[in-house]
């Protein structure tokens, strides 16, 4: 069962502010046509609600249990690993409709593993990028349970698994062409949950064992520019929520992998990107508002996601890239490409060559580094420790529920940085390496013409006792190691000096990466440029922002009326009516966060002793930034806060609105602006309610 507590941020409680609305219902003669009790628009209403885990989830992909005793994964710091692939079998095949098997040595493996680490789950993963046979294996009810039995006898029934993932990519559009689709797949894939979950909780009642430790996951898309199901060349931004029914696998999967990568890859066509950015690129011009880490996470809050189902994946595996058809002067990024086949020469590797011409390049605003090699207009991305923190940290900060990787490999296998940089920002304290050290870059003005000599970049807060250093001085060259010294400053300063000539004066944006001996810790920066006839001036710049108050506004509070029905002998649903917008500011400027929530009395009637329950009572809560004055400034992307909707709430679900239930909020850390709240409001007439006329309040209170 949702629980909706679990969807408000932590917060620092303030005093509350309240705000009152009143709701009229009259029945008696009829003035408008009374809703059927199911419309076609209410979420699928079957399947079993589960809890998400309680404690954050660090894991990723694996093919091999044998390896997970070795030293190919950091399996100490794991708690779910995704055993890859079971696909399923093809009609004709002798396996038709079932879970391919795994081998006897690896079943013996994984049971084993088990057996020593009860700690960490192991689940295994059906279907897989092209993946083929799920369409025709759940289209109906007896290959659902065909298939869900043959996954259960050869891997449950074995002690193998503590359940399973489904990894179809994807349901009626958006995949592989050759995958095969149909039009009743979403529903199917609704359909294959509920049966997977019945066999399992069977399984684990028929075997002593409790059903909520077996656990059902899926991996799906983040939003992303693709081809039309790669039947053509026509490119278009991919809708998640035609494969998926987000609603439904919230409420009934314990856990959801976003697969925010692969948004620069072959998929792409024709424009370059990172792989997997972090936050959304002005320059990004594909038109699809979900094409970044953030606004794929918002895409799934919008659907009613509860965070904490939310894993955040990532892939650290692999290297993504394209092949420009011109030379760009800058890092190459969003421009017209050519289909790619991987990163190709454009690698850190070849960033540190000095037989190359590879440039590392920091994109601060979508928390990416990439690398550009001129002589074979080869871009690329791909991640590191530095980037997998930023992401852990942001998913960490926001409330979602872990990391999924694929894979579990890491670029290092005794110190393991990309699995330890998601521990560092989910468990904290479990992490057993020192802090990472701050690098900010410097504000330089060269003369054109002249030697610079003198500080590119700041360190503090290190743990090392030496660092080095490369530069892209921004100006399609970069450093050589004799001319970069990185020198201790004691205390864990370090002062980057490097020197270089500017042959033609303007603004240069460097990237600058510190290299730490403890990968985890090694860092990338930007620093600036100004290249003139002259030594520029520096004028010291000043402003002071003072906070005020945190503040609820109702602007106007008419009585919101449901209209006229007449009885007759069924429950009628009626919707499409707008609660009275609250508007929220947060002027405090702390990042605190807040959360508005609403609760609703009971509709009294006008005579003694009538009442319609305001357990039928729901909504479906909007929310939107409405500053009251907008002058199309540039926000740090940084500082934007996440503003989320509450859950949608159907008339006698979860006591609808007779308990307190989130309308809106912020995730803590940022959270200043001024919003608005708004919401459709739903109310469900019991049958068994006696004609007269009846009021109730709706109360929102600010925390």
């Amino acid at each position: 069962m949702r629980a909706h507590s679990k969807r408000h941020p932590r917060v620092s409680r303030v005093a509350a502010v309240v705000a009152t609305a009143a709701l009229a219902l009259t029945m008696g003669a009829l003035t408008g046509s009374p809703v059927n009790a199911n419309p076609p628009d209410r979420p699928y209403p079957g399947g079993q609600d589960v809890d998400p885990p309680d404690y954050p989830l660090i894991g990723g992909y694996f093919s091999n249990p044998s390896n997970l005793t070795g030293t190919s994964y950091d399996m100490a710091n794991v708690n779910i690993a995704w055993w890859s692939f079971s696909t399923i079998g093809m009609p004709g095949a002798a396996n038709d409709g079932q879970c391919t098997p795994a081998t006897a040595a690896q079943l013996s493996a994984a049971k084993a593993f088990r057996a020593a680490n009860p700690q960490t789950k192991i689940i295994r993963s059906i279907g897989g990028w092209g993946g083929r046979g799920f369409s025709n294996a759940v289209r109906t009810q007896a290959g659902r349970e065909k298939l869900a039995k043959s996954c259960v006898e050869r891997f449950m029934d074995e002690d193998a698994v503590d359940g399973f993932d489904f990894d179809w990519e994807f349901p009626v559009t958006g995949g592989p062409l050759n995958i095969g689709y149909h039009p009743d797949d979403r529903e199917n894939h609704n359909l294959m949950v509920i049966e997977f979950r019945n066999q399992m909780n069977a399984w684990a009642i028929a075997h002593d064992k409790d059903p909520k430790e077996y656990w059902l996951t899926a991996a799906t898309p983040a939003g992303r520019w693709q081809t039309s199901d790669f039947s053509d060349d026509v490119f278009a931004p991919y809708d998640p929520t035609r494969s998926f029914d987000f609603e439904f696998l919230g409420r009934t999967l314990e856990a959801i992998s976003i697969m925010a990568y692969e948004m620069g890859c072959d998929l792409n066509g024709d424009f370059s990107m990172p792989n997997q950015p972090l936050y959304y690129d002005p320059r990004d011009t594909s038109g699809d508002e979900y094409n970044s880490g953030v606004d794929s996470v918002r895409l799934y809050l919008e659907q009613g996601v509860d965070p904490k189902k939310i894993v955040y994946g990532v892939m650290w595996t692999g290297a993504r890239g394209f092949t420009l058809t011109q030379h760009w002067p800058d890092d190459g990024m969003y421009k017209p490409a050519i289909l790619p086949t991987g990163a190709g020469s454009a690698t850190w590797a070849n960033a540190q060559s000095a037989s190359r011409v590879t440039l590392m390049y920091w994109n601060d605003l979508t928390k990416n580094e990439t690398y550009y090699d001129m002589s074979t207009l080869r871009v690329g991305s791909v991640e590191n420790a530095q980037t997998i923190y930023d992401r852990a940290k942001w998913a960490a900060d926001n409330g979602l529920n872990g990391m999924m990787s694929w894979t579990l490999s890491n670029s290092n296998s005794t110190q393991y940085p990309e699995i330890r940089a998601a521990v560092r920002a989910f468990y904290p304290e479990k992490s057993t390496e020192p802090p990472a050290p701050t690098v900010k870059g410097a504000l330089m003005h060269p003369i054109t013409g002249v030697e610079f000599d003198g500080e590119v970049a700041h360190v503090t807060g290190s743990a090392a006792t030496t660092l080095t250093a490369i530069i892209n001085w921004g100006d399609k060259t970069r450093s050589i190691a004799a001319d970069v010294q990185v020198v201790p400053l004691g205390g864990g300063e370090f002062s980057v000096r490097a020197k270089h000539t500017y042959a033609a004066a303007g603004k240069y944006e460097l990237s600058v990466k510190v290299i730490d001996p403890l990968i985890i810790n090694t860092r990338a920066t930007n620093a600036w440029a100004m290249v003139g006839a002259q030594v520029g001036i520096d004028s010291e710049l000043d402003v002071t922002l003072t906070g005020t108050s945190l503040s609820l506004e109702v602007p106007v509070n008419p009585t919101v009326s449901f209209g006229a029905f007449t009885l007759n002998g069924s429950d009628q649903i009626t919707r499409g009516h707008a609660m009275n917008p609250a508007f929220v500011t947060d002027a405090r400027g702390t990042g605190e966060g807040w959360t508005l929530v609403g609760v609703a009395s009971d509709f009294v009637g006008d005579n003694t002793g009538r009442r319609i329950l305001s357990a039928n009572l729901g909504w479906f809560p909007k929310v939107t930034f409405a500053p009251v004055v907008d002058e199309g400034l540039a926000h740090d992307p940084v500082n934007v806060p996440m503003k989320l909707p509450g859950a949608p709430i159907w008339p006698g679900e979860y006591q609808g609105l007779s308990t307190p239930k989130t309308a809106c909020y912020t995730g803590g850390g940022v959270s200043t602006g001024r919003f608005k709240c708004d919401a459709e409001l739903v109310l469900g007439i019991p049958w068994s309610t006696p004609a007269d006329h009846y009021t109730s309040v709706l109360t929102l209170t600010l925390i």
